[in-house]
């Protein structure tokens, strides 16, 4: 139940940050005729978690070994997030590297823990399941 409300919640949160996302920009443009750098920012991050998103779909394709999907999804991820970076302005060269990184390496640590740990914990429940289901056909 708890995944099925995440999920719910998850899907509402993406459409209403796209839809609150456009409904500001078209009143910030007929109110002021200009859109607040901070809404500039903020859609440029939701594009960047679009292709966060869509290349996650490398852990989709089985001919692809983990460590390497691994590796691919976090060079696509760092390189949009330095790009995203460098076109807001949040620095260039050496200090975005050395400014961009670290953090992002240590958030892509913790969300790839924390997708690790449930899916090993989804795994061992889907087996105890099959376990169970084996020993009540043996006894039967």
């Amino acid at each position: 139940m708890l995944q099925k409300i995440i999920r719910y919640a998850a899907t509402g949160l993406a459409i209403g940050s796209i839809i609150s996302c456009a409904c500001l920009c078209v009143m910030s443009l007929a109110y002021s005729g200009a859109i607040p750098p901070v809404l500039v920012e903020v859609m440029a991050w939701l594009g960047a978690s679009i292709v966060f998103g869509v290349s996650s779909m490398l852990f989709d394709w089985e001919r692809l070994p983990l460590p390497l999907a691994t590796a691919l999804h976090m060079l696509i991820c760092l390189g949009v997030t330095l790009l995203v970076a460098y076109g807001l302005g949040y620095g260039a060269g050496l200090s975005l590297l050395l400014g961009v990184a670290p953090l992002f390496l240590v958030i892509y640590a913790a969300i790839y823990l924390g997708f690790f740990f449930h899916d090993r914990r989804c795994a061992r429940q889907a087996n105890q399941r099959l376990k169970s289901k084996r020993c009540d056909r043996g006894s039967a």
